[in-house]
């Protein structure tokens, strides 16, 4: 069908408007089964098409411009019971509201029949504040509902040799990508669920993965992580993928950008210097944010002029360990009197209290835990 038009109701002086700009344009509306059980499920399928029609271009995808909108039909019924009456939930323009509409008039209708009243077959609109559905019109006493065959609109039927054309000239789909993003490169469901919700991260990961990274985990990561927490700190919108052949034109320094531009080749840096224990995580995330903020200079060398690299000589972290021990003698007397189930909550809270140290944001934590725990058992060792 096509576009009529947008009504906007203005609550506060009773009046509403016609936007007549989108007339004509064309609109694919897509039916599907009743096939979901809560509002989170139809919320995440929702979420799945709109990936789907963003990866064919069929459509930009973008709920809050209103160029996808869910219509939610909703029915309860015993287990074992036929399908009960539906309400149609119309309009929704977001995940968020799919969700919780659907989930409000589940109980609503639950509500209605265990008083034991009938639901009417009626569309309902959503409102945000309350998170409630309305009642809007009846379909039963409606003419407008009243459909009727369009006779110059034949059914649509395809050829099989047709179907089985554009099937073959799909790209890949989410799901693919999902699998793909897991199989080849070892990433966690939940990470690769996340890069694939975020296009722009998901070509920045890609952009990575092209420069052979020493650890595919490790990048993703600082994308699903770091550069996650930056961008909504920043109240920035997106990604730019940036070479270091390329330009830099972007002031990432400026709040509520539409996007920021972000080097691959600076987080393979990065993520490599953290697998090969030359910096840890929180010298990471430091200098990741730095880069993401406008910061030119290549990543080693931030490393270097911040005095970021970790301490691995063991004399300097044997001293430490003595030093760190002293500070807390009262607590290593009770960790050498406990039971071995008792000292292991007693080592974590010595961690605690030694990660106050200044010098703990500069020590090799791996070796300095060693080194520690070795103190520790010869200190059990010479206790009478």
């Amino acid at each position: 069908e096509q576009d009529s038009g947008k009504s906007l109701h203005d609550v506060a002086d009773g009046n509403s408007l016609i936007d007549l700009n989108r007339c004509g344009t064309g609109l694919l509306e897509l039916v599907f089964s009743p096939d979901l059980q809560h509002g989170e499920e139809a919320a995440a399928a929702a979420r799945e098409l709109t990936l789907i029609l963003q990866t064919l271009g069929v459509s930009r995808g973008r709920m809050e411009r209103g160029e996808i909108r869910v219509d939610a039909n909703i029915s309860v019924r015993e287990v074992g019971a036929p399908l009960g009456t539906r309400t149609e939930v119309k309009n929704l323009n977001s995940l968020r509201s799919v969700a919780r509409a659907v989930e409000f008039e589940v109980w609503r209708q639950i509500s209605v029949l265990e008083a034991g009243g009938v639901v009417d077959n009626e569309t309902r609109g959503f409102e945000h504040e309350s998170r409630q559905t309305v009642s809007m019109r009846d379909k039963e006493r409606k003419q407008d509902y009243r459909f009727m065959p369009e006779p110059n609109l034949p059914p649509l039927v395809l050829d099989p040799s047709t179907i089985l054309h554009l099937e073959n000239s799909l790209p890949e789909l989410p799901f693919q990508t999902r699998l793909r993003l897991q199989d080849v490169y070892g990433l966690s469901e939940d990470t690769s669920i996340q890069l694939v919700d975020r296009p722009d991260q998901l070509l920045l990961f890609k952009s990575c993965a092209d420069l052979k990274p020493k650890n595919y985990k490790a990048v993703a990561n600082i994308i699903s992580l770091i550069v996650q927490e930056y961008l909504v700190e920043h109240d920035i919108k997106g990604i730019s993928v940036h070479h270091h052949s390329q330009p830099n034109h972007l002031d990432n320094g400026s709040e509520s950008s539409e996007s920021v531009w972000v080097s691959p080749e600076s987080l393979v840096s990065l993520s490599n210097l953290r697998e090969d224990n030359v910096i840890n995580f929180t010298a990471l995330r430091e200098v990741v944010r730095l880069v993401l903020g406008g910061d030119i200079r290549p990543p080693a060398e931030i490393v270097v002029q911040m005095g970021l690299k970790l301490i691995t000589d063991i004399n300097y972290i044997q001293e430490f360990v003595e030093d760190s021990l002293k500070e807390n003698a009262e607590l290593v007397e009770k960790y050498i009197k406990a039971t071995d189930k008792k000292r292991v909550k007693l080592f974590s809270r010595l961690l605690v209290l030694i990660n106050q140290d200044q010098r703990t944001q500069k020590v090799d934590m791996r070796v300095f835990n060693n080194i520690l725990k070795q103190n520790l058992e010869n200190k059990i060792t010479k206790a009478p």
